[in-house]
């Protein structure tokens, strides 16, 4: 966010741009440096979460139905 200030942000959530995603076969490749990033904002990141989702069978997007049921499902 543009104009927040790094003491309200808990986290960062990065996946990176990705060079190969093959989900049926298994695997999918983001190229990034949560490391650097971390140092460089002196905030948590979380990555690699795609991979995760992949071997638990996903596609690699585990936050499209969160974000989907959030957009579009029926207001509560």
């Amino acid at each position: 966010m543009i104009g927040c200030s790094s003491t309200k942000v808990r986290a960062i959530g990065v996946h990176g741009p990705t060079v190969r995603h093959r989900p049926e076969k298994g695997y999918t490749r983001q190229i990034n440096n949560p490391a650097m990033l971390a140092e460089m904002t002196n905030i948590d990141v979380i990555a690699d979460f795609r991979s995760h989702d992949v071997a638990a069978g996903g596609q690699g997007a585990p936050l499209v139905p969160a974000f989907h049921a959030v957009m579009f499902g029926t207001p509560r």
